[in-house]
């Protein structure tokens, strides 16, 4: 199989042990981990991009490094998704409402 395939199976869909077993492999395979980390920076990107245009809207606080905050986002997605994914967690809405109620803490 294709190394994009194995990490498409991981983030889109497939059984539950296919996206633990894809997600192992990125951590052992070369292959896999060279396409999955591309995907990674594109989306972390994106989302620092979406930062950098919040704060000059002034809707993110100018101290805010975009670079940094992406990667906390994509640390919480993975979070989001790693419960998703285990445990059935799906309730999208109440783990906003937790994140905002955690950062006013």
């Amino acid at each position: 199989m294709h190394s994009c395939r194995v990490v498409r199976v991981c983030v889109w869909g497939g059984a539950h042990f296919r996206k633990w077993s894809a997600w192992s492999e990125v951590l052992r395979n070369d292959e896999v981990r060279g396409p999955a980390a591309e995907g990674f920076e594109k989306v972390r990107a994106s989302i620092a991009d979406a930062l950098r245009r919040g704060r000059a809207a002034g809707t993110v606080p100018a101290a805010a490094d975009p670079d940094r905050g992406a990667r906390m986002v994509m640390g919480l997605l993975h979070g989001f998704l790693l419960q998703r994914v285990a445990f059935g967690v799906t309730d999208t809405a109440a783990f906003a409402d937790d994140l905002r109620a955690g950062l006013t803490l």
